[in-house]
């Protein structure tokens, strides 16, 4: 099912070439899609595609989509929206790839929404400086609240990829505007059946096989925390396994690519935050958590793994039962009084 924007580029849709290719993925996203298009369309730049796939939705996603983008059509955008059975977010990421045809691609979450310049900030400095990928910072998005999310980097991309594994880069799709001929040259795509951390494995393929990549100091983004069934904020058995398998790809990617022994350090502090997740999970019982406790056992929790939190070391320094009882005292003793998220958290 498609429907093209009414105007000229509707015979020539598959000829065009467009400066920038903006893939929206869309699952059940009622209460926020419209508020997603309307920031996409409402962008200065001119001359780009807007590329809608929903995802098997249920609840009235793709007639809200639909409204949206006659609402906001415009002369200088073209706009293709598909509808099909659910296949998850990785398949559906990868569709996106295929289907679209800028000269710059970047994914935005049907969730989020943009600033105004968010297109042309990234695509102007991207042409500019000859790049292969431009980041910016963002906003977290809370009810009554923003906080905003100030980056750093300076390096090759090397650097940049340590930075993501380290936490000091986050490693979403959605503030990242990457060159097609990147992804086309080395026929990356996301990988199936991989739907969490699926954006960390792209990215840093991506980074990879890139020569330029540079930071801009502008939050274009929001970021939006308030959405419960965000498949980020859920925890289950099934994300913790699509975790793991998720790692092990991304260490395979590294060992494939010769850069494992340059980028081993943070790969095990990753390994190690996967595993904090693990433990803390709140819907996990004890014979679950035995089964995942003796992952990455064999990581050192030394200088391997700086960044995390003394609290945190303590954690996974204990024995697998002693992990166990404190994790469920601490847990106990949360529903009497509220312990700090900074604390939890890593």
């Amino acid at each position: 099912y498609h429907v093209d924007s009414l105007n000229v580029r509707k015979i020539l849709i598959g000829f065009l070439m467009f400066n920038v290719s903006v893939v929206i993925p869309v699952y059940n996203a009622s209460e926020y899609i419209d508020r997603c298009i309307s920031s996409i369309m409402g962008q200065t730049l001119s001359n780009f595609e807007v590329v809608v796939i929903d995802d098997g939705s249920t609840d009235g996603s793709l007639k809200i989509i639909e409204d949206a983008l006659r609402r906001y059509e415009r002369n200088d955008v073209a706009v293709l929206v598909t509808s099909r059975n659910n296949r998850g977010v990785s398949f559906t990421r990868s569709e996106g790839l295929k289907k679209a045809r800028g000269k710059y691609l970047i994914f935005l979450d049907s969730d989020d929404w943009v600033e105004k310049k968010f297109l042309e900030v990234l695509y102007k400095k991207a042409v500019s400086s000859d790049l292969d990928m431009v980041v910016c910072d963002y906003y977290l998005e809370y009810p009554g609240r923003s906080k905003l999310v100030t980056q750093e980097f300076i390096g090759n991309n090397i650097d940049f990829i340590e930075s993501l594994l380290l936490g000091e880069l986050g490693g979403f799709s959605w503030n990242k505007l990457i060159r097609r001929d990147v992804y086309q040259k080395y026929d990356i795509n996301f990988v199936a059946g991989i739907n969490y951390l699926e954006d960390l494995i792209f990215i840093t393929h991506i980074a990879l096989k890139s020569s330029r990549i540079e930071l801009i100091n502008i939050p274009l983004v929001h970021y939006n925390q308030s959405n419960i069934n965000s498949i980020t904020k859920i925890v289950s058995k099934d994300s913790i396994e699509s975790m793991i398998l998720a790692v092990g790809y991304m260490e395979d990617l590294l060992n494939s690519n010769g850069v494992y022994t340059l980028l081993q350090s943070a790969l095990n502090f990753q390994k190690m935050k996967r595993k904090l997740v693990i433990l803390k999970s709140l819907g996990f019982v004890n014979k679950n958590k035995i089964k995942y406790l003796t992952i990455y056992s064999e990581i050192s929790l030394s200088a391997a793994v700086p960044k995390i939190s003394i609290y945190n070391k303590i954690l996974l320094g204990l024995s697998n039962k002693k992990q166990i009882l404190l994790i469920n005292t601490l847990l106990i003793f949360s529903k009497f009084v509220k312990i700090s998220r900074k604390t939890l958290k890593l």
